[in-house]
């Protein structure tokens, strides 16, 4: 469900999603602060980390998911966090400009 709401948010726009769950583990409520900090890192580094573990995705979503790292620019990340009991929240990071 993830994959299908962040694919109709981007509409069809090829955006690099990873997951740092696979190298972390379930970092249960620390996991936001993890993904800001790596958004924060991303943004700031322009590398974009890749989604460890992963060996083939999922043909049935629509998203720019990868096993390796990318240098590339980034002006803004987002990360999302989905909670126990319907409780959800989402952070955009960007690059401060004057």
């Amino acid at each position: 469900m993830e994959g299908r709401a962040l694919s109709s948010l981007l509409g069809g726009r090829r955006v690099a999603v990873d997951s740092i769950k696979g190298a972390l583990g379930h970092t249960l409520g620390a996991a936001g602060a993890f993904e800001a900090l790596l958004c924060v890192r991303t943004v700031e580094s322009g590398v974009i980390a890749p989604t460890a573990g992963l060996v083939e995705r999922d043909p049935e979503i629509d998203l720019d998911v990868f096993s390796r790292a990318r240098e590339v620019p980034v002006r803004a990340a987002l990360s999302t966090s989905s909670g126990f009991g319907g409780l959800n929240a989402a952070i955009v990071v960007t690059r401060y400009t004057e």
